[in-house]
């Protein structure tokens, strides 16, 4: 708990959009018109790793189906239609 508040704090230090471009630019150490060359950008992949959104691990297809038949309006249908089953049964 104490990573996320530390987390949400530092962005309140966050001042790139306040400062200008050329002081953006002395930030970062790159150009606003060319970017990072082949030397800067293999040393930020080095360091920081690829640009890319981490896969999401999803559910079993079985835990979805689980969660679906024990919603709280899946629970009155099948209490529904298990008093219908008995109604029917006991009316023969």
């Amino acid at each position: 708990m104490s990573n996320a508040v530390s987390g949400t704090e530092a962005i309140r230090t966050w001042d790139e959009h306040k400062i200008s471009l050329s002081a953006l630019q002395e930030k970062y150490k790159t150009n606003i018109s060319t970017g990072l060359n082949d030397e800067q950008a293999k040393s930020a992949r080095s360091k920081y790793g690829n640009n890319a959104l981490s896969k999401k691990v999803g559910k079993p297809w079985y835990m979805i189906l689980l969660k679906e038949l024990t919603g709280p309006f899946s629970l009155l249908l099948w209490a529904a239609g298990i008093m219908n089953i008995v109604g029917f049964g006991i009316s023969d």
